[in-house]
């Protein structure tokens, strides 16, 4: 990729650990269905065009995304329907590490802002809270 830099990528990037638990995460997601990137290719062309190629099943967070053999675009159609710059996006990622009051907090925050917003999280930490709150 032209003019990039490895002292450009963030810390937990820069390894040369064999057992860095990112790596070993992306040598897992080689064998997912469907991977999906928190970007749009016109954003970041080249960069998804290297990783298409070792990814087949790559998508970008603003196109429509294949699951279940159907095409789900809900989100797209429901945000095309809010005014432009009016939907707040939320997205920790699958790194950051929140405690659960800090999850709770920021939920109630989102809700009481009154705004649309569109909060991208992990399955399995919604499961937890839910059990921890019964």
């Amino acid at each position: 990729m032209q003019n990039f830099r490895l002292k450009d990528q963030i810390d937990y990037i820069r390894t040369t650990d064999p057992n860095n638990f990112l790596l070993q995460f992306l040598i897992i997601q080689k064998s997912a269905p469907t991977i999906i990137f928190n970007t749009c290719h016109e954003l970041e062309t080249d960069a998804l065009n290297v990783l298409s190629s070792m990814f087949p099943s790559l998508h970008t967070l603003l196109h429509q995304v294949q699951v279940s053999g159907k095409i789900s675009n809900i989100c797209l159609e429901w945000l095309e329907s809010k005014e432009p710059r009016s939907v707040i996006y939320v997205n920790f990622g699958s790194i950051t590490v929140m405690s659960h009051e800090q999850l709770f907090e920021f939920a109630w925050g989102l809700a009481n802002s009154n705004k649309n917003f569109l909060w991208i999280i992990k399955y399995l930490l919604l499961l937890s809270l839910y059990s921890q709150t019964l």
